[in-house]
């Protein structure tokens, strides 16, 4: 009778079965995997380094590198097809209202800026009448709000600064 031995993690080389029954992922997507590289033969049978196959497995079952995740390596007709695809996503998010128009974010946030500047605008005034403040007190909330004004002011111009284009680039909207 024949005593099985356990193969130790430091054996440098490793085969396709035996990495895809340690990793518990399919043998086909090991060997895809480890097809460009290069390997030796042991007891028969290809083997790959350790150091190189795991890598190799990884960037393959994350598609890192990959023809399928990369547009500029796909063949003109799968390229073709992947952009297709692409803008069908996008029209599938837009009517499902996940993703917005560029234009219609800026004019809501656009509104929502005029809102907040207005209700700053009258606080003063509406304290005065509500709680009695002195003139003094007054002015001082003046001052204040219209330095918190001009600080949003010039947040929301660099945000719009920063930005390359807004031309009728959709943003994307958590659900």
């Amino acid at each position: 009778m024949a005593v099985a031995s356990v193969a130790s993690i430091d054996d440098p080389l490793w085969t396709a079965t035996r990495l895809a029954d340690t990793l518990a992922l399919d043998m086909r997507l090991v060997r895809q995997a480890l097809e460009p590289l290069p390997s030796r033969d042991l007891n028969g049978r290809r083997a790959w380094l350790l150091r190189d196959a795991a890598p190799a497995i990884f960037r393959w079952v994350w598609k890192i590198d990959r023809a399928e995740s990369n547009p500029d390596l796909m063949s003109p007709k799968d390229r073709l097809d992947h952009y297709r695809a692409e803008r069908e996503r996008v029209k599938l998010a837009q009517e499902t209202r996940t993703l917005l128009p560029a234009a219609d974010v800026e004019q809501a946030i656009s509104e929502m800026l005029k809102v907040l500047a207005q209700a700053l605008s009258s606080l003063p005034d509406s304290l005065e009448r509500e709680c009695g403040l002195n003139a003094a007190t007054v002015g001082a909330l003046h001052r204040q709000i219209d330095a918190a004004r001009e600080t949003l002011f010039a947040a929301v111009s660099n945000l719009t600064l920063a930005e390359p284009s807004v031309e009728t680039e959709p943003q994307e909207m958590d659900a």
